[in-house]
C-alpha cells in the first residue's frame, strides 16, 4: 500500500514534514505540518510500531506554524 518510509499522510500533498531524526537503531521521528492549519504533530516509528500526536504548548492548546498559509 505504502512505500517504505513514506507514511500516507505526507503523500496526499495536505502534509509536509519540517523536521526528521533518527531514533535508536531502527527508529524515526519527524515533525508534521498541516499545510491547511499550520498545526504540528509529532510521528514517530520504531520497528512495527508508532504513533501521531499534535505538539501542545504549556496551556494544552495545539502549537501552530502559521508560515505560508492563506488567510
Amino acid at each position: 500500500m505504502f512505500k517504505k518510509n513514506e507514511p500516507g499522510i505526507i503523500r496526499n500533498g495536505r502534509f509536509e514534514v519540517v523536521h526528521k531524526e533518527s531514533l535508536a537503531a531502527d527508529g524515526e521521528g519527524k515533525v508534521i505540518r498541516d499545510k491547511e492549519t499550520g498545526v504540528l504533530y509529532y510521528f514517530f516509528k520504531y520497528y512495527n510500531g508508532g504513533g501521531i500526536t499534535p505538539l501542545i504548548d504549556q496551556d494544552g492548546k495545539p502549537i501552530i506554524d502559521k508560515t505560508g498559509l492563506t488567510e
